[in-house]
């Protein structure tokens, strides 16, 4: 099987799209489908081009693509779910629980991602990640601030890489951008006099991972959630919900958390209380610019200064 068997399979409005993923080639609509099935199988059997175009994929498809390769992978033909984007499907195709990569695609792609590559994706990767956290906790940051955060990954600072890919990324952006949904003058007023919160690698890490960073208090609350009945699953939800609303409207959060709960008396009531309001407060959140509320005491603000 080769890859202009797989191509085949699509239709002509696939092709294009697939087509104009690494090539904004204009009047594509012209053409005839086996002629756009010959010029895409062209495209994504030369090194360079699936070069680039394998660097937007996470790397657990990539590992999916290697491990298919080396007949690694056996699937139900009734549960492909690795198929998340149509250039992936295009890669492979499975039939009586095996998955098949075409040949001369397999060849191509054990030539590009070879240790050098994988060491460049994992920096790509970080890169991506690093701009997913400083958006959701600084929301308004300057370019150094963000190379600041993409250097705590161990390889980054020595790597033109990340200073390119940065570039691309603040293209036609000034240092006052503001990449969060919150008003730009409500940002900015409550962000007022704030250092900027400085994560740890497995923070940022852990944030892409999960969309919350754990603290000690939060992983007691979780605990106290367990012992109340709350399943793994209800209190990742919880934790993610805290993170987004935690410090916002605390009215509304503890309304909302309490529902359904059946406290024996105002002492259980209370302690539950307790609980929240320690794990919300060591929370970092957006309008402190990354920083959690119990930790803004250690610095000297002015009385004016807005806490969140």
């Amino acid at each position: 099987m080769l890859l202009k068997d797989l191509f085949n399979e699509c239709n002509k409005k696939e092709l294009i799209e697939l087509i104009k993923l690494i090539l904004p080639i204009p009047g594509l609509n012209k053409y005839k489908k086996e002629e756009l099935v010959s010029f895409i199988s062209k495209i994504f059997l030369n090194e360079k081009n699936i070069g680039f175009f394998l660097e937007v994929f996470t790397p657990n498809t990539l590992k999916f693509l290697n491990d298919a390769i080396d007949k690694k992978i056996k699937i139900n033909n009734t549960n492909i779910c690795y198929y998340n984007t149509l250039a992936e499907k295009c890669f492979a195709c499975a039939h009586n629980g095996i998955v098949f990569i075409p040949t001369d695609f397999a060849k191509t792609f054990k030539n590009v991602y070879n240790n050098k590559f994988k060491e460049r994706h994992k920096i790509v990767n970080y890169i991506e990640v690093s701009k997913l956290f400083c958006d959701n906790f600084y929301g308004i940051y300057t370019r150094e601030e963000y190379l600041n955060v993409v250097n705590l990954y161990p390889l980054a600072k020595n790597s033109p890489i990340s200073k390119d890919i940065i570039v691309d990324l603040f293209a036609g952006e000034d240092d006052d951008f503001n990449h969060s949904d919150i008003p730009t003058d409500v940002l900015k007023k409550h962000q007022a006099n704030k250092p900027i919160f400085v994560p740890t690698y497995d923070m940022v890490i852990e944030y892409a991972e999960k969309k919350y960073i754990s603290t000690n208090e939060l992983k007691i609350f979780d605990k106290y959630l367990e012992n109340l009945g709350f399943d793994f699953v209800e209190i990742e939800e919880i934790n993610k919900y805290l993170q987004i609303n935690g410090t916002d409207n605390m009215g509304e959060v503890t309304k909302e958390l309490m529902k359904g709960i059946d406290f024996h008396d105002i002492d259980e009531a209370n302690e539950f209380l307790n609980h929240l309001m320690h794990a919300v407060n060591s929370l970092h959140v957006l309008l402190n610019r990354g920083n959690a509320p119990k930790d803004l005491s250690m610095f000297e603000l002015p009385i004016n200064a807005p806490i969140s």
